[in-house]
């Protein structure tokens, strides 16, 4: 919200302004605050496009010559013309920080409050078939988990089957036969 400006506390003693005192005397002064919160205002980077120089003295509320007031403020140094020839004021960045970033942290402050009220999108569920394709050769069997094994009758009262559990004890049987033929035991014997 841009409901005012920065006027530092030694305003009134800087040189520009004492000069601008004895010119144009006190109303030049308010007048050149006037500016300044018009600008702010309506104007917040400080360029003062699409108002020549009868436009900008109305905005200070100057009574009297146009050309007098801006080219009094032109001359000390309070408005500057830009390269493409527009008038904008004198380190408005500098001074007027809060309003020159102003539409900027509109804008970051719009996004976020869409962003936080914007209803999320569906999470995605992971997919692990999308996946077999990227395993290539590392993956060549597929095997199926479910919650559901069966049961075949043996001793303690049977045993799960099923892709998991024979994949097991084939890697079971790999490292014993591994084991045995280095010497760190026998088929029959797990170390």
């Amino acid at each position: 919200m841009k409901n005012d400006i920065r006027l530092a506390i030694g305003f009134h003693r800087h040189l520009k302004v004492r000069k601008l005192l004895e010119i144009l005397g006190a109303e030049g002064v308010l007048s050149l605050i006037i500016l300044w919160t018009y600008a702010a205002a309506n104007r917040t980077s400080g360029i003062l496009h699409g108002l020549d120089i009868p436009d900008i003295a109305a905005a200070a509320e100057w009574k009297g010559s146009p050309r007098k007031f801006v080219g009094t403020l032109t001359r000390l140094g309070l408005l500057d013309k830009n390269p493409d020839g527009i008038l904008e004021i004198h380190d408005w960045k500098h001074h007027q920080t809060w309003i020159f970033f102003s539409d900027a942290r509109s804008e970051r402050a719009r996004g976020a409050a869409s962003a936080r009220w914007r209803p999320a999108p569906p999470k995605e569920i992971p997919d692990a078939r999308r996946m077999r394709s990227a395993c290539g050769v590392q993956c060549p069997i597929s095997f199926s988990f479910s919650n559901s094994y069966s049961f075949s009758p043996g001793r303690g009262g049977g045993t799960p089957s099923g892709p998991p559990r024979a994949a097991l004890f084939a890697f079971r049987r790999t490292a014993k036969n591994r084991r045995a033929a280095f010497g760190l035991g026998g088929p029959g014997r797990v170390v």
